[in-house]
């Protein structure tokens, strides 16, 4: 039975689709550890770049305290002041009211009773504007320990207002001062929270935004200042977007951005950077790491070219000298000792229909000994195609003959020659031919047989 060569095409399939497979395998590797490592980094860049943020935040929360006691600090001395006119046995009416707005900067004044009740006042709307602060329960204590006093800044419709409320003296009673919070223009040394990252360059090209949780108020990108969160280009008004404590990928200008937030008291913290500063370390690995593959099929392929070319020079130098062996010899099969299979390259009708049903080399060669070769000459032929030591008789030898006769007297010459090798030097193939030496027997026997005579 011929072989076929499904099995070795396979194998050279699989041989050639291991470097390309090898390499792809390779490289979605380099990017799962690139990916990883990109993600690691930018987690600990977000993490610097909030704590800044946090810590802009604390720096003007800090300011502004410290402005904002000053404030109501020198608001409750004016309080204290208007108290100890009447201390001195001076009455404090309307006129003096009025007059001490003007003189202190203040909005307004109002004077109570020991009930809480308002007796007195200057500024418009001021005994309505406290009405419910002069009746808390802080404030109310004041009546009771005149020596306290209680300062406060609150949110009053829009406006906001600083206020002092103090004891009256000599007179069971309180008088609250108070003055509208406005915003003044920046000194040179001062500090503004929109001011306060505006220009700054973070790491990655980070983009920080700071709002209150309905507008932007700081940001290092002048064209997200001051927006309301709901127009923010960035998604920050839905807080389950965000992977609380991990990097969370989100869209910003139709790009994939890679953020971060933070809360700190009343102010919620961003930081966003964009991909491609993300995998910058990423994408050069990549293309460094499929230049290196790509000049390694490349040199792989040329070495392969060149093996595949002498073996091209080998196999028909193997052609032509099987060619030349076909016209001498009447049967010609190759035969592969590594795996027991055989093949035919030249083979007559009388022959391979005998042979050619035989799936081995072994049984084949048995057929052929005990159909066309003679009984007294079986023996020795059996040893002769002995495929076992085959390899050991012909180390050194270029071929090994055996001339054999069969039943009809027809005379043969086998010749066993190696093919190929093994990495070893062991024989992995031969060729075995029969040519029909009957005539050229018959010759040398009256060659023989005249010199003889």
């Amino acid at each position: 039975m011929m072989v076929k060569y499904t099995k070795h095409a396979k194998k050279n399939v699989v041989i050639r689709l291991i470097p390309p497979v090898a390499g792809v395998l390779l490289l979605a590797f380099i990017f799962l550890l690139t990916t990883y490592m990109a993600k690691q980094t930018v987690s600990g860049v977000a993490d610097e770049t909030l704590l800044y943020a946090r810590q802009t935040c604390e720096r003007y929360d800090n300011y502004v305290s410290d402005d904002k006691t000053k404030d109501l600090i020198n608001l409750q001395e004016k309080a204290i002041s208007i108290a100890m006119y009447e201390q001195y046995g001076v009455t404090i009416h309307k006129d003096i009211l009025d007059a001490y707005v003007v003189d202190g900067n203040l909005t307004g004044v109002v004077v109570t009773d020991k009930a809480g009740n308002c007796v007195l006042s200057s500024g418009e709307d001021a005994q309505i504007l406290f009405e419910k602060e002069l009746k808390d329960d802080s404030v109310s204590q004041i009546l009771e320990h005149p020596e306290k006093s209680y300062m406060e800044r609150l949110q009053i419709g829009e406006k906001t207002y600083d206020f002092a409320v103090v004891a009256r003296e000599g007179v069971t009673g309180l008088i609250l001062c108070y003055h509208e919070v406005e915003l003044r223009p920046m000194g040179v040394n001062e500090i503004s929270l929109d001011t306060m990252l505006s220009g700054h360059q973070f790491k990655m090209d980070g983009m920080v935004v700071i709002t209150n949780g309905e507008i932007v108020l700081n940001t290092n990108e002048n064209h997200v200042q001051g927006q309301s969160v709901v127009g923010c280009p960035i998604d920050i008004t839905d807080d389950t977007a965000w992977r609380e404590g991990r990097i969370t990928k989100l869209k910003y200008n139709g790009k994939r951005w890679y953020g971060r937030q933070m809360r700190y008291k009343q102010y919620r913290l961003y930081v966003v950077y964009p991909s491609s500063q993300v995998f910058a370390t990423r994408t050069t690995i990549l293309a460094f790491s499929t230049a290196v593959y790509i000049f390694f099929l490349l040199v792989l392929t040329f070495l392969r070219n060149r093996s595949a070319q002498n073996t091209m020079r080998e196999m028909q130098k193997q052609f032509r000298i099987i060619n030349a062996v076909g016209s001498i010899y009447k049967l010609n099969l190759l035969i592969h000792l590594d795996t027991g299979e055989w093949e035919a390259i030249k083979m007559p009708g009388e022959v391979g229909a005998v042979l050619q049903k035989q799936a081995t080399a072994k049984v084949m060669l048995e057929s052929y000994i005990q159909n066309f070769v003679g009984q007294a000459y079986r023996g020795a032929y059996q040893k002769f195609v002995n495929l076992s030591d085959l390899d050991e008789r012909l180390k050194g030898e270029s071929y090994i003959t055996f001339v054999s006769e069969n039943d009809f007297g027809i005379c043969a010459c086998s010749i066993l020659t190696p093919q190929c090798w093994d990495a070893k030097g062991h024989v992995t193939s031969v060729v075995f031919a029969v040519r029909d030496v009957t005539a050229d027997i018959q010759k040398m026997k009256q060659k023989q047989m005249g010199a003889l005579a």
